[in-house]
């Protein structure tokens, strides 16, 4: 082997090395896009068509090794791979949004309780707007 083969094949494996640091480097920046949008500090609005693209891949592959995680949780039966209990839609909430309890008194829903607030609050609140 010459010093002009040898050189070619150290350049080609460096730049193989180069884009698969590229490649890496792109799938944690997605990732960081990704988690940065779900607690809320990246807006996905402001991102540009690459990055898009490569959020859109890292969650598809995020999704899929959930569903084999579920998969092979369910395979062995693991108890927590079920899906937790659905919540009842009747919660025994009366007409007037009271909530009986275990000692007979009522308790009031926390939105009729806001509702509540809110309408007394603007009641009392001077009118501010310029209407005649």
């Amino acid at each position: 082997m010459d010093q002009e083969a040898f050189l070619r094949e150290r350049i080609e494996k460096a730049q193989a090395q180069l884009q698969k640091l590229r490649d890496e480097n792109r799938v944690l920046r997605a990732r960081q896009i990704m988690w940065g949008c779900i607690e809320g500090t990246i807006d996905v609005c402001q991102l540009g068509e690459k990055d898009l693209q490569d959020l859109s891949s890292v969650i598809d592959d995020y999704l899929d090794s959930l569903k084999s995680r579920i998969e092979y949780l369910k395979k062995i039966g693991d108890p927590s791979s079920s899906l937790p209990p659905r919540v009842l839609q009747d919660l025994n909430v009366e007409e007037d949004g009271n909530i009986p309890s275990m000692d007979g008194s009522h308790h009031q829903t926390e939105t009729n309780r806001l509702a509540t607030i809110t309408t007394t609050a603007d009641a009392c609140a001077p009118n501010i707007t310029n209407n005649p």
